[in-house]
């Protein structure tokens, strides 16, 4: 069982320029970047014996992962404590963790299952944001709603645009997914911050530097270290934060530097080495936080210890405006509500929010007609927007909302076109297309034309007439011979009368006539046969003659 405490009151209330961000953002004059002897902060009895990472909100309330918290305690309460709230979470090794401006807090799961979870403002509801290939060490979120995460197994940053409640599918943010040195590579990234021009800072601990990547670009520029213009070497830099004034503030090897990338400044913040370094190849302290004081805490997971370094602010006014006597204002002249409804107006679709006593959420949302849900969230209307399409409208004067579709649409929803086809009106085989609030007919050729293909052209015109005479004619002729036929055969046999007949016999007595007179021919052999052959050939003659 991992668990999230949430700490009130522990530092004091804060102000920042920008009311999207959520986190404390140094803007220290020179002289006053100096540190006291680093301390140990926050008592195992406060954050339980493993505390994995932490984070400072400028609401001032500082938010902490751990394992093996007492899970039967869920709110104490304490003298120096007003509340201390405890989100069960149900998965392991939360390595990274991000609250928004409205207290939305994200956890990157590293255990088993590799996942971004996120609790909408505060609530005890665990969803999951991103699902991931490997473990997150560096976790952010900037003002447009985009989710980052480096992972150094990969060697790249990805990044996810927040859209309700799904899932997200992230891109490359920096990286090419190899480990190496090129501009558009890094080799073990850790630590990662977004500014409010949407540049990503990473601290690229394999390659000893800071990398810089503008909003949209995949080639970085080395900005602090390992191919910077300005003399600083880094020993595995782990976690990098940008203030008011564009300088970096860098942890590596258990030492805090402060640099710029734009005039070659750079100054050790705390000279001794905080911690010595892990043998291991992910280093000992990874992550440092600002509170609205100044002071520095260090998160070391290993182990097991939140440092505190304190500022020393001799000769150098606050780290930040100093707070409001009237602690429900702030701001430069303490004219800007600092309610939580004012800060964050959680409310959606035009909820009423009333900040309460309560801190499960702190505030409470007057919901208009229709919707529902702790922030407003759930609409619950009948008409909702674009039920009907198309420009049909919603009627909800029953229990069921119906749709009164536009000319030319249908449907539940009036989102199917109305088919004018369905009744064939195109005629002699004309195509029908159909349009939206009427239909058109294609005429096949140019045999016919018109709305519906009804009228012919006169060149088919005058093929169908002269079609029809030649029709006409042999329809003509062939029943005059069939009529004629048919009365020589009335004629013959029901009253024996042959108009041919005598024409017949003449023809058969012409044909008599023609007929040749038989002939007897007569062989005379020059040489005398013999008796025997003479008598032969009488008796052969006799017979010829016979058949003749």
């Amino acid at each position: 069982m991992i668990l999230i405490i949430v700490i009130g009151a522990l530092i004091d209330c804060s102000w920042s320029s920008d009311p999207k961000v959520s986190y404390h953002r140094p803007k220290l004059c020179p002289n006053a970047s100096e540190y006291l002897q680093v301390e140990t902060s926050l008592s195992q009895e406060l954050i339980g014996t493993d505390p994995i990472d932490i984070f400072f909100h400028v609401n001032g309330i500082m938010y902490v992962t751990t394992f093996n918290y007492n899970q039967n305690e869920s709110v104490r309460s304490t003298n120096t404590l007003n509340n201390i709230q405890i989100i069960n979470y149900n998965y392991s090794w939360p390595l990274s963790l991000f609250v928004t401006a409205n207290d939305d807090i994200y956890v990157a799961n590293s255990g088993c299952t590799h996942q971004v979870h996120v609790w909408k403002n505060r609530i005890n509801v665990q969803q999951v944001t991103m699902n991931i290939t490997s473990a997150c060490y560096g976790l952010f979120v900037d003002t447009n709603n985009t989710v980052y995460c480096s992972i150094p197994d990969e060697h790249r940053v990805i990044k996810g645009l927040l859209n309700g409640n799904e899932t997200l599918n992230y891109t490359a943010a920096a990286g090419n997914g190899s480990k190496g040195l090129a501009t558009n590579m890094l080799n073990i990234p850790y630590g990662i911050f977004v500014d409010i021009n949407f540049d990503l800072y990473v601290a690229d601990c394999g390659n000893n530097r800071i990398q810089r990547f503008n909003k949209e670009n995949l080639t970085g520029v080395s900005v602090v270290g390992n191919g910077a213009k300005q003399d600083v070497s880094l020993n595995c830099p782990t976690s990098v934060i940008r203030d008011f004034d564009g300088y970096l503030y860098i942890l590596h090897a258990g030492s805090i530097i402060v640099a710029s990338d734009s005039d070659g400044f750079s100054k050790t913040l705390h000279e001794q080495s905080l911690i010595s370094m892990s043998p291991s190849l992910y280093p000992t302290i990874r992550k440092l936080n600002f509170d609205r004081h100044g002071n520095i805490f260090v998160y070391d997971w290993i182990n097991i210890s939140i440092y505190k370094l304190t500022l020393s602010k001799t000769g150098c006014s606050s780290f930040e405006p100093a707070p409001c006597a009237d602690q429900s204002k702030m701001g430069p002249q303490c004219d800007t509500s600092n309610t939580y409804c004012s800060k964050t107006n959680p409310c959606l679709n035009n909820g009423k929010c009333n900040d309460t006593e309560s801190n499960t959420p702190p505030y409470s949302c007057n919901c208009p007609m229709g919707f529902n849900g702790t922030d407003c969230e759930l609409d619950e209307r009948l008409c909702k927007p674009h039920k009907c399409l198309n420009n049909g409208s919603c009627s909800d004067n029953t229990s069921v909302a119906d749709c009164k579709c536009a000319p030319g649409w249908e449907g539940t929803h009036c989102d199917r076109k109305i088919d004018n086809c369905t009744t064939k009106p195109c005629d002699n085989n004309g195509v029908c297309r159909q349009l939206l609030l009427n239909y058109s007919c294609e005429c096949l050729g140019d045999s016919y034309y018109g709305r519906h293909c009804e009228l012919t052209s006169k060149k088919t015109v005058l093929l169908q007439t002269v079609s029809k005479s030649f029709a006409y004619v042999a329809i003509i002729a062939m029943t005059l011979v069939a009529t004629f036929i048919i009365t020589l055969d009335i004629l013959k046999y029901c009253f024996g009368i042959d108009p041919a007949s005598d024409e017949l016999n003449k023809i058969q007595r012409q044909n008599q006539e023609k007929k040749p007179t038989p002939m007897i021919q007569r062989l005379v052999y020059a040489n005398t046969p013999s008796p025997m052959v003479a008598k032969s050939i009488s008796s052969d003659e006799k017979t010829s003659a016979k058949s003749s």
